[in-house]
């Protein structure tokens, strides 16, 4: 068709070129640049994403540099195609691979020793409390949660305290990620993912590149922090690095923390719920140097995560804020670690029901975190491993030991994984893998787990997620006892220091971010939380956690009242709403006429460039 023939001019050997998606010692998989249905096979492994796998796009396309972008980007407007700019493929609806779109697959667009990183200190959200941002690193926008702990990790030592804001899942692209909204372990100290970028570069759909920063196009900056993108082709991005907490002595410390609760009485589970939101609710408190998730529910609960000072510090916190009392915790055996050694005496009293770790560095504490995460729940982060990962990261075979993979979409297959995460070899592997842009940490999708555990598909859609504010103890008891909460991240501290216009991403009063684990679920919690809202359209969303589509209050669900402002940027730099897709802000109508009255005479309207171009 015309579409396939402009490419072919566009892209000479795009149909018969092969690029590089994944390579690791295991497993290399090669697709290629340009494919589309009648690829079979290569088709099939480029639309792979985690959820959603089962869109059919028009074509897909790896891009490899900005000039591609442009060519892409001219193809399908010529010829009336949508476009849907995919970084690694996590949203929950499948929408980066969307239906008769032409899908540009960013991924190869990531190159760590091209990194723009930059050392300076300058004061960030929390300053009152000392806070300071010491550097920033552009990158690529193929890369990934991993790829950037990695680079934090080995470009800004331990004892400097540099932090990267990432979510628990290493294969989520890092623009997606920030343009959505952006959760992480880190978020009640830095703030949303979308408060930490400093500058994005962009492709429009004329094929311009623009800068978007403060004080570059800053309507453009303030839509895409936060807005849900669809307003061009993010091709890089610059993003904050801010110093964890100067401590009164010593050096810098990082604790990771794993608290197990018996909640089989009613009253049990009253009291630890209204203590938890109690200590994420108090301003005078340091409960914004913890983040992490946590689960709730009528039998056990737990709460987990990496607090920015020593074990000492950690415990101290957590037990003035009655989290941290034996009669709550469960009778499991209590761990402690010191670095990578097992030591229990690196706090003054012993508890059971606890796993307490202290490390040197940002980067070990949440390595050790997610490996730690991986061992009670592996299919979770939807990567394309082996299901051997020694051999996946190229270490001795004896530092793994087989275990039983129970969580959706497996059950009963044998992963061979590393036995003790506690492991500086596998920590550093980890970092190294983490760094590789096409290593199977940075690849998500399902393909070895169906071929092993015979599964079939991954569901089109995922329930999503929630935004929870401060509300009566009763609202979250019933929450808990009727679907249990399940905590992804929290966005206590510096998430609330932001006015709900200072960004796109309006939601700036709720401290937890939950998860349902199905449509039933989902309906069932906001029955529960319309007894809190009384209002059905007040309930709050969180864009990179998307609800199935059909919700009629979407727009203030997920952007309350921010929604008209992005509608009006979209009509300055997406009129036709060629990056749109069914969960975006559409165009503002009314504006996009003003600007192109305003505009159709000028030397500088938009549509002269594009013509110009092709």
């Amino acid at each position: 068709d015309l579409l396939d023939q402009c490419l072919q001019k566009k892209f000479p050997n795009g149909r018969t070129k092969k690029v590089t998606i994944m390579s690791s010692p295991t497993q290399i998989i090669e697709v290629f640049k340009i494919t589309d249905p009648r690829d079979g096979d290569d088709f099939k492994a480029a639309k792979t994403s985690t959820f959603g796998s089962g869109r059919y796009p028009a074509v897909v396309i790896y891009i490899e540099s900005e000039d591609e972008v442009k060519h892409a980007i001219s193809c399908a407007m010529l010829n009336g195609y949508n476009i849907s700019p995919k970084g690694r493929g996590h949203h929950y609806q499948g929408l980066s691979n969307n239906d008769g779109q032409v899908v540009l697959d960013m991924s190869l667009m990531c190159d760590p020793d091209e990194f723009e990183i930059e050392h300076e200190v300058d004061d960030w959200i929390l300053k009152d409390k000392g806070q300071k941002r010491i550097g920033s690193i552009k990158a690529g926008a193929g890369c990934t949660n991993a790829i950037m702990l990695a680079s934090t990790y080995y470009n800004f030592p331990g004892d400097e305290g540099g932090l990267y804001l990432i979510g628990q899942c290493p294969s989520v692209g890092i623009v997606g990620f920030s343009t959505g909204g952006g959760s992480g372990d880190m978020s009640p100290y830095i703030g949303w993912a979308a408060d930490a970028v400093l500058e994005f570069d962009l492709i429009d759909y004329t094929g311009k590149e623009l800068m978007a920063n403060v004080d570059e196009n800053p309507d453009l900056y303030w839509a895409l922090r936060g807005g849900g993108s669809g307003l061009g082709v993010v091709t890089k991005m610059k993003t904050a690095v801010v110093a964890s907490p100067e401590p009164d002595e010593g050096t810098r410390k990082f604790t990771t923390i794993l608290f197990e609760y018996d909640t089989s009485t009613s009253k049990r589970l009253k009291k630890l719920l209204s203590s938890f939101q109690d200590f994420l609710y108090d301003a005078d408190s340091d409960s914004y140097r913890f983040g992490g998730g946590a689960g709730f529910n009528d039998k056990s609960s737990s709460i987990a995560g990496i607090y920015l000072g020593s074990a000492q510090e950690t415990v101290d916190l957590f037990k003035s804020s009655g989290l941290m009392s034996n009669t709550m915790l469960s009778n499991k055996t209590a761990y402690y670690s010191k670095g990578y050694e097992k030591d229990q005496s690196i706090v003054d009293y012993q508890f059971h029901g606890v796993e307490i770790s202290e490390f040197d560095s940002y980067g070990e504490s949440l390595l050790f975190r997610i490996c730690t995460e991986f061992q009670r729940g592996l299919s979770y982060y939807g990567m394309v491993s082996s299901l051997d990962w020694c051999k996946d990261m190229g270490i001795d075979s004896d530092l793994c030991e087989g275990v039983t993979v129970e969580a959706p979409p497996l059950s009963d297959v044998q992963v061979s994984f590393p036995k003790n995460c506690l492991d500086k070899t596998v920590i550093e592997a980890m970092a190294k893998s983490f760094l590789d842009p096409k290593s199977f940490m940075n690849r998500c999708g399902w393909e070895a787990q169906w071929q092993v555990g015979g599964y079939t598909g991954w569901p089109m859609t995922m329930a999503g997620g929630y935004l929870l504010p401060k509300m009566k103890v009763d609202v979250l008891h019933k929450l808990a006892s009727k679907t249990g909460i399940g905590i992804r991240h929290l966005q206590h501290g510096a998430p609330m220091a932001k006015a709900t216009n200072a960004t796109a991403w309006y939601h700036r009063d709720t401290a937890i971010l939950a998860e349902a684990n199905s449509v039933d679920a989902l309906e069932q919690t906001f029955s529960i939380l319309n007894e809190h809202y009384n209002d059905p359209t007040k309930i709050q969303g969180y864009y990179n956690y998307a609800n199935p589509i059909g919700n009629p209050n979407w727009r203030t669900y997920y952007f309350g009242d921010n929604w008209k402002r992005i509608a009006k940027v979209k009509a300055k730099y997406d009129p036709m709403n060629v990056f749109g897709h069914q969960q975006q802000i559409e165009p503002d109508p009314e504006e996009v006429a003003r600007l192109a009255s305003d505009t159709k005479e000028s030397e500088d309207a938009p549509w002269k460039s594009w013509w110009a171009y092709n």
